[in-house]
């Protein structure tokens, strides 16, 4: 029986194997452009190709304390997945040409397999899985392996211990067909003899892919597709639970497939290289990976809802950007000129550095933390421009009587009865100038319009933590979306190779989990907050949320918020800070609404009702003053709370009234 076997290609063309590998010809393009010299001992785990599978017993740890405990106890051997493996690259024995297989009788099978033909598959390293029940792989499956002693890095006749650590794809198998010196069609004319009807266990290696199926497993096999690097993205791998965002490549530099090589010209990007188009970080850029995962951090960009971000170079790194731009690239030209809901106007994830990358080492929160950027105005002052805003230090009577002051209530005024932003996103603008429905302060008229309102009105009524004294909101695609980004990540973080640059290490310390450092509370809720107010010589430990820089005073010349936020992170045990946190906490030009919105999700509330929820908690955020709660904290609503039908109800009100206020004609 022939070994490789071709079907019917869509293009009513065969696929000649022996005469094309796309994994040598990405190695062979991306070597033309980098040198590089290759520790072996840290590029594994590595891909093997399965030439043999072992369903004996006979290894079933003969020798080994669990073997002796077992036979004492008289628990049963489970035999444990032995396959042999051939490694492209690190294996010296010649390469394989058939299958094999060891059955419990102890006969091998085979496909008519002469003894030399045997004898090549039993030379090649015998891979054990260390767990288990493990996924049984088919023959010509391409799997991980590795080898747990490497006495001589560089001399792999020295490595032992080899073991198998599982499929390269649990749901879709990857097979590599069989070399052979027969053509395409002599293969098919030996196999329409018959001889595949007898019912072999192998049938499977035939259905390989071709070039236009090329997946992201497949293109890892070279283990130097890093050097490009390349920002590739494997949703079902990384992201698995991101189910209703698409999440995509972000660079500043993008290159079309068919100006790298004539040898990528053919392949058919779908999923990962949408369009034929590449995305890459600068080539200049030294690759490290994090070595722990303590933060994630939220940002918004203060800029418009449509514009993505692409700064790599910024501290701390945003990882992600979400904004309302589903254009391949990013570009944000002319979007303007688009109505809300367009199919360029989308909610998109965007990766702009590799989740496990860190771009500057030194920096203590871009070495230990991954970061979104939210494509959101924050306090509007992009759009409001220098003629719009005024010193903050300058008195009240000054400010009221400037032109700067004017300037910024007729924008607002414009912006709100123009039902919409520069941009053209709808202003859903939270303050004492801001949408009907939206309106804060003691004395707030939802009806209105702007120009009439008092300028008393604003300062009783301004949210307190942003400099306008208004809140331009995120939209709710882009809180949903972060909410699943932040979900996929602490539930199963990003593996893939491309996501670590090359691959994951086994020392990385995976820390981020479902917690607010910033929140107050007591363990009961957060096991590490550090928010706790005090009130004379005794703590309220009542869950609370602040909304403002959390730390020392930033009057203290010395110790300030972002001081004790770098110790926490550098700290072990209770002073020790990991979670989910605004960079508003320590930074400016950013909001703590998202983390609350977020921190709400997580105590179990719905989308819109988490929405609600924080609405109307940032809407109380208006000067003590005027009885409003400052910086706060306010209350965090959980369930069996009286005041949380009282936060649903207020922030359910609010939001309807300003969409009735935008459907209005």
């Amino acid at each position: 029986m022939v070994d490789n076997i071709t079907t019917n290609l869509p293009t009513s063309r065969e696929f000649d194997v022996s005469n094309f590998n796309p994994f040598r010809e990405l190695v062979k393009l991306i070597l033309k452009d980098y040198k590089t010299n290759i520790n072996l001992a840290q590029a594994g785990p590595y891909y093997a190709v399965v030439f043999g599978l072992d369903s004996t017993s006979t290894w079933d740890y003969p020798t080994s304390d669990e073997s002796r405990m077992r036979r004492i106890t008289q628990t049963p051997m489970i035999p444990k997945v032995k396959v042999y493996g051939y490694v492209d690259g690190i294996t010296l024995t010649p390469k394989p040409t058939s299958y094999l297989i060891n059955h419990v009788t102890g006969d091998s099978g085979g496909e008519d397999l002469e003894p030399g033909e045997v004898d090549a598959v039993i030379a090649l390293p015998r891979f054990v899985a260390k767990e288990e029940c493990l996924h049984v792989p088919h023959l010509g499956e391409l799997v991980y392996v590795d080898w747990l002693n490497k006495p001589d890095p560089q001399d792999t006749s020295t490595w032992t211990d080899p073991i198998y650590i599982g499929p390269v794809h649990k749901t879709r198998p990857i097979l590599i067909p069989l070399p052979t010196i027969d053509s395409p069609q002599d293969a098919y004319d030996k196999n329409a003899k018959g001889n595949i009807n007898k019912g072999s266990p192998f049938e499977d290696k035939y259905v390989y892919f071709t070039p236009g199926e090329i997946t992201a497993e497949t293109l890892e096999v070279s283990s130097l597709a890093h050097l490009t690097r390349e920002i590739y993205i494997d949703k079902e791998l990384d992201y698995p639970n991101m189910k209703n965002y698409d999440i995509l490549p972000g660079s500043s530099i993008i290159k079309n497939v068919e100006d790298m090589a004539d040898e990528l010209s053919d392949f058919k990007y779908i999923q990962h290289r949408p369009g034929n188009k590449l995305f890459f970080l600068p080539p200049d850029l030294e690759i490290k990976q994090r070595k722990e995962t303590k933060l994630f951090i939220i940002r918004e960009s203060g800029r418009n809802h449509i514009e993505t971000y692409k700064k790599i170079h910024t501290n701390p790194t945003m990882h992600y950007t979400i904004s309302m731009n589903s254009i391949l690239d990013g570009s944000h030209v002319g979007l303007e000129n688009y109505k809300n809901g367009h199919k360029h106007r989308l909610c998109t994830i965007r990766v702009n550095v590799p989740y496990g990358l860190v771009i500057n080492e030194k920096n203590t929160f871009s070495s230990t933390s991954v970061g979104c950027m939210v494509s959101s105005p924050f306090d509007g002052r992009h759009f409001f421009g220098p003629s719009s805003t005024w010193a903050s230090h300058k008195p009240i009577k000054e400010i009221n009587k400037s032109q700067k002051f004017s300037n910024f209530k007729n924008k607002l005024h414009n912006w709100i009865t123009d039902k919409r932003l520069p941009d053209n996103s709808f202003p859903f603008i939270l303050g004492p100038f801001g949408t009907p429905g939206l309106r804060t302060g003691p004395n707030a008229n939802q009806n209105t319009p702007v120009l009439d309102i008092s300028n008393n009105n604003f300062w009783s009524g301004r949210i307190t933590w942003s400099p306008t004294g208004h809140y331009f909101l995120p939209t709710l695609d882009q809180a949903a979306a972060l909410y699943e980004l932040v979900s996929s990540i602490v539930n199963t973080p990003p593996r893939s190779t491309y996501s670590w640059g090359y691959k994951k290490p086994t020392w990385h310390k995976h820390i981020l989990a479902w917690n607010f450092p910033a929140a107050g509370g007591g363990v009961d809720i957060y096991p590490t907050s550090h928010f706790i107010k005090k009130r004379g010589n005794r703590h309220n430990i009542e869950p609370g949320f602040p909304w403002g820089k959390i730390g020392p005073l930033p009057i203290e010349k010395y110790n300030k918020p972002e001081i004790f936020w770098k110790n926490g992170l550098k700290s072990k045990g209770n002073s020790a800070i990991s979670g989910i946190v605004s960079y508003s906490r320590w930074g400016t030009d950013s909001s703590p609404f998202l983390e609350h919105y977020l921190l709400t999700r997580q105590l179990g509330f719905g989308h819109l009702e988490s929405w609600y929820i924080t609405l109307a908690a940032a809407a109380e955020t208006t000067p003590k003053l005027h009885k409003g709660k400052g910086h706060g904290p306010t209350k965090i609503p959980v369930f069996g709370d009286v005041s949380l039908n009282k936060y649903l109800e207020k922030g359910q009100k609010m939001w309807f009234k300003a969409i009735s206020y935008m459907e209005k004609t």
